[in-house]
């Protein structure tokens, strides 16, 4: 039964002029494609509706749908919120960020009223990755406890929860700003759980580093009881050791990563991360040995780290002659800087992987 015919929709949008079409019908509409999977159709309607009327059409299509105990259109609508604020992120006129702000609100009301469906995880993981932002990052928090509370010993989810309080910890000298203000989260009521204020605009002081630190060496080694064989989960674990100040533990996670059948970026980080880790042990030859292996993807990390390296050794010559390879040799893209937004890299992957679980 098509969703025009579940709830009670005249007609189609096709049928309607622009003008006459109410930002209601016309976010049905949106869903609605969304649900027959003509995704493109479904996010143009959506991206159309001025945003202070999706924002209403969005909350009372969800009191209603609440009401009446059906999820399934609410799924849809967190699902397409999220897709379309990734196709404008980081937009100066910050609409990403009101449409994602307004999918994590659905998603997490969804949890709020006892809704459990593989769909919402699917939704949740693509939401995570959608993150940008200390700000961001703050957000998603009660989101990933509210996956791991239904989707207990999920690797996934434990690995996307480890990213995130290991991107939080870079983010120290933050005192002071004020997180986005999500007042409207509590549709169902939602309680006010420890953890969930600085979603409300209250004032957050910088995250404690060893803290966000130790929660995701924790995740990682979660993640990895679940799935020994998910590689990102063990480099992010050495990569997080080291920061943590054992360097025996990050130099055997990184010895039990194997390199064959790695994705580029990892196996490219998986170098870059011995380095720095065989520095700090001391062992200068394996430290340049692991930057020239990095070299071989022709990004900036190693030549910049291998430079540093030659020139603390004494070697002024050698650094200098790195450094001018830097700007003929290495690109302007390097993975490192993707690894550091946390599950960024995964967003294409799991935006489809979202859409195609929808019911």
């Amino acid at each position: 039964m098509s969703v025009s015919v579940v709830l009670g929709l005249a007609a189609p949008i096709e049928a309607q002029s622009p003008k006459a079409a109410s930002a209601d019908t016309m976010l049905r509409s949106a869903l609605e494609d969304y649900k027959d999977k003509h995704i493109d159709r479904g996010l143009a309607t959506l991206l159309a509706i001025p945003p202070d009327k999706l924002d209403v059409a969005v909350r009372e299509l969800a009191r209603a749908e609440f009401r009446a105990r059906r999820f399934d259109l609410v799924e849809v609508a967190a699902i397409a919120l999220t897709e379309s604020a990734a196709t404008n992120i980081g937009g100066a006129d910050g609409l990403w960020q009101r449409r994602r702000l307004l999918g994590l609100e659905v998603g997490l009301n969804l949890f709020a009223s006892g809704d459990t469906s593989p769909v919402l995880r699917a939704w949740g993981l693509a939401a995570d990755a959608l993150g940008e932002s200390l700000r961001d990052f703050v957000s998603l928090q009660p989101l990933l406890a509210d996956l791991r509370g239904v989707f207990k010993h999920d690797a996934e989810i434990l690995l996307a929860s480890g990213s995130l309080y290991e991107t939080m910890a870079r983010e120290t000298n933050a005192v002071g700003w004020r997180g986005p203000d999500l007042a409207p989260l509590r549709i169902q009521g939602r309680s006010n759980p420890a953890g969930f204020g600085p979603m409300l605009g209250q004032p957050l002081n910088a995250p404690d580093r060893t803290g966000c630190l130790k929660r995701a060496r924790d995740f990682y080694r979660e993640a990895l009881a679940a799935a020994p064989s998910m590689p990102e989960a063990r480099l992010r674990l050495a990569r997080v050791l080291h920061q943590l100040g054992d360097l025996s533990g990050a130099t055997a996670a990184l010895d039990a990563l194997p390199l064959v059948g790695l994705p580029d970026e990892m196996a490219y980080l998986a170098h870059l991360f011995r380095a720095d880790v065989e520095e700090d042990l001391g062992h200068s030859d394996k430290a340049r040995a692991a930057y020239l292996a990095a070299m071989e993807w022709r990004a900036q990390a190693p030549f910049v780290g291998l430079a540093a390296l030659l020139r603390s050794s004494g070697d002024a010559r050698g650094s200098l002659a790195v450094t001018e390879r830097l700007f003929h040799d290495a690109p302007d893209v390097d993975p490192w800087w993707s690894y550091l937004k946390g599950q960024g890299w995964h967003l294409v992957e799991r935006l489809d992987a979202a859409s195609a679980a929808i019911r």
